[in-house]
């Protein structure tokens, strides 16, 4: 079943609970582990979960595997990235 808007919410605080930040994933922060594009990649996940678009399928299934504990090799990378 493909993540909701409040799936997605606690997905993000899931994934930060699991990746030790203690603190919810910021948005930016799922965009770029999820290899997003662009300057509104961050505003898409936001938009995802105020219910203002739906969450993609490709999306949806890269999210559930980081929440069954798969994690891509630049990770911390990927958390630590200005942009």
């Amino acid at each position: 079943m493909p993540l909701d808007d409040e799936s997605l919410a606690t997905a993000r605080e899931r994934l930060g609970e699991m990746w030790g930040l203690d603190r919810p994933l910021k948005a930016a922060e799922l965009a770029r582990v999820l290899r997003m594009r662009g300057n509104n990649a961050a505003r898409k996940i936001i938009a995802w979960e105020s219910g203002e678009a739906k969450v993609t399928g490709p999306a949806s299934v890269a999210i559930e595997a980081l929440l069954s504990g798969w994690q891509p090799q630049d990770l911390r990378e990927r958390l630590n990235a200005k942009n």
